[in-house]
């Protein structure tokens, strides 16, 4: 796990937002309910979405979050089911609602669509911290209402300083993505560079293992999928020369990490995907100068508000997006999931 720390010469933060994620290993029993939960949440997502247009469409009415969280005790009386799932999922499945059509009205996304089984794959527990018995038994995480699960803890964090925890499907396989509040890192320039050498070491050393899998992902990928993951994206400029211009970035995409001359840039990105719109209109050099500049808090042509979201989701955790115009005069979308699990790359009227 790389932690990235900030370049800025003026603003310090004292705490940031870390991701962590892990293997779980359910019983079969527990991976009923988890599907269950997420087919139920997929139909409230797309529930929520339609009363939000027949209330404006018939009545000329709008409809918030508040009034949607607040009618979630009738729901669970009029749908016995959904008593099976924590309140905090269910209301942040209703604020992901929310989130979508409130970047429909700043203009900085297209109007929210119906999701799919195929499109939810996740959900949150936005308090955990509540709950005293969640990382009480060891090797394991306790969920509410699934209980006691199995998971691979292998690398340290601050359990008392969880702020939630994200619970999604990975193909054939479940993965708990842990945010942590940390403390932010005081490290000297020189500290920092032996350290970026021997992460990209241990990077290269596990990316060898990974060869095989990463081959059988990609070919998976790009059968089923629109969306071509690039599991090992190597982007490149200049020639090779010295010169007073920053380094070439290099991105290691397996790993889930992103450096630059030993130097440690906002936040992860972790697997990186490109449309094929992206791929057929944007120069590749485009592409890179867009993820350089999206990975060192430059949020491009976004307006103002956005711009301060942007900042603020580094530091606290959230989705962030960065909007880009290439040579050839084609704007371009970047977008790194608030689990910082993906990171996508696509054109406006993609989304």
């Amino acid at each position: 796990m790389i932690r990235y720390r900030q370049e800025h010469p003026v603003e310090r933060r004292d705490t940031m937002q870390f991701t962590y994620q892990f293997r779980l290993y359910p019983t079969r029993e527990q991976e009923e309910k988890m599907n269950r939960t997420l087919l139920l949440l997929q139909r409230l997502y797309n529930a929520a979405k339609e009363q939000r247009e027949i209330a404006y469409k018939q009545f000329g009415k709008s409809v918030f979050y508040s009034h949607q969280q607040s009618e979630l005790p009738e729901l669970k009386e009029e749908f016995p089911e959904y008593k099976d799932i924590h309140s905090q999922v269910l209301q942040d499945c209703l604020q992901r609602v929310d989130d979508a059509f409130q970047r429909f009205f700043r203009g900085v996304a297209g109007y929210p669509h119906f999701k799919s089984k195929d499109r939810y794959l996740s959900f949150t527990y936005t308090q955990p911290g509540a709950v005293k018995k969640t990382f009480a038994k060891e090797g394991y995480v306790y969920l509410s209402k699934i209980g006691f699960m199995k998971i691979n803890i292998h690398r340290p964090f601050d359990q008392k300083n969880v702020t939630q925890i994200n619970i999604k499907r990975n193909a054939d396989q479940w993965v708990a993505n842990i945010t942590v509040k940390e403390e932010y890192p005081d490290i000297s320039s020189s500290i920092e560079k032996a350290v970026g050498i021997k992460v990209a070491k241990a990077h290269r050393k596990v990316a060898q293992k990974r060869n095989d899998f990463l081959h059988d992902q990609s070919f998976r990928i790009v059968r089923d999928h629109d969306l071509i993951a690039a599991e090992q994206l190597k982007i490149r400029t200049g020639n090779g020369r010295r010169s007073k211009k920053p380094p070439p970035l290099s991105i290691s995409v397996g790993g889930g990490s992103i450096h630059r001359g030993g130097i440690f840039m906002l936040f992860k990105l972790g697997q990186i995907f490109v449309t094929s719109g992206v791929r057929n209109a944007i120069p590749e050099e485009d592409i890179s100068r867009g993820l350089v500049r999206f990975v060192k808090g430059n949020w491009g042509i976004v307006c103002k508000e956005d711009w301060k979201m942007n900042d603020e989701a580094v530091c606290n955790g959230g989705r962030i997006l960065g909007a880009y115009l290439s040579s050839n005069h084609i704007k371009f979308w970047i977008i790194t999931e608030g689990d910082r699990s993906a990171t996508t790359i696509l054109l406006p009227d993609e989304y």
